[in-house]
């Protein structure tokens, strides 16, 4: 989670801020080196969960996603398939059984 709220979402707040606010423009370069770093983040949260991930998703579609979805997990989850869900809700229930 640190990966998407402290890489992705705050590649994804300087996007927004950017295209919405007063601030200068990114060059061409700025922007390659924008979404690589998006990138990045991305193939290093997917190695969190053992997962091999050739990041190739551009600033703006995920900027649309967080907005959409409201939620920088869920966008990351919806666009990397990432953890898959059945098995996360399995782990979920497994940990909460042992809980009790």
């Amino acid at each position: 989670m640190r990966y998407l709220t402290e890489g992705v979402g705050e590649v994804v707040a300087l996007y927004i801020d950017a295209r919405t606010g007063e601030m200068v423009r990114f060059t061409d370069a700025e922007f390659v080196l924008l979404e690589q770093a998006l990138n990045d983040w991305l193939e290093l949260y997917a190695a969190c969960y053992g997962a091999n991930l050739d990041g190739v998703f551009t600033v703006r579609e995920v900027a649309e996603l967080v907005v959409d979805t409201h939620s920088i997990r869920e966008s990351a989850l919806l666009l990397t398939g990432i953890p898959d869900r059945d098995r996360e809700e399995a782990w979920f229930q497994q940990s909460r059984h042992s809980e009790l």
